[in-house]
């Protein structure tokens, strides 16, 4: 019986190492968001660079999020949902992109990052469905808006919704970090006490 204390197990130790990523992309996400609202027309081909490697990083984050998912429904919804983020980032990176095609690309990504968020709340436990609902629904309504041309020819209209639903997309993956990993289950726990 050694006096030196066992490593974690990979899986939570997985789990931590994702959700700090998360957390990261969370409040840079956030931060850009609320930088291309409040001064869209800065947010020109530079930014939209930029945002682009935002997106794909925070894209690669929630890959890594889905890899540590507590069931297969989870993971392949965080997929989806990232490849939504890469594709997107890419196309900024890419594409030079008037601002309609803009406002429609984000529309796009908004509405269905929305709608898998509410489907997700419906199997899920109650403090994570209130975040999905909340986030889901708040993407919806940005979407709406962006499809409705809203934002017309109005640059600060399309840099104010664009960078709302940033926050929002920012706001849920830091929340989502910050909520840690959960409670190591009976047969992990015992696993656990048998190394120490």
């Amino acid at each position: 019986m050694g006096t030196d204390t066992a490593a974690p197990p990979a899986s939570t130790t997985d789990l931590r190492a994702a959700s700090r990523v998360r957390l990261a992309f969370g409040i840079i996400v956030v931060g850009f968001g609320v930088f291309v609202a409040t001064m869209p027309a800065l947010a020109g081909s530079i930014v939209r660079l930029w945002l682009g490697v935002v997106l794909v990083g925070a894209g690669i984050a929630m890959v890594a999020d889905a890899k540590v998912a507590d069931s297969l429904r989870a993971g392949l919804t965080g997929v989806a949902e990232a490849m939504g983020y890469l594709l997107v980032g890419l196309a900024l990176l890419l594409v030079p992109l008037g601002q309609t095609r803009l406002a429609t690309l984000f529309a796009i990504l908004y509405g269905a990052t929305g709608l898998l968020r509410l489907a997700t709340a419906v199997a899920t436990p109650v403090p994570p469905r209130r975040e999905a609902v909340l986030s889901g629904a708040a993407l919806l309504v940005v979407a709406t808006l962006l499809v409705a041309d809203l934002p017309g020819r109005a640059v600060w209209a399309l840099g104010l919704l664009c960078g709302a639903g940033l926050v929002v997309v920012g706001l849920s993956m830091t929340v989502g970090a910050l909520r840690g990993s959960p409670a190591p289950d009976q047969s992990e726990q015992s696993v656990i006490e048998e190394q120490v």
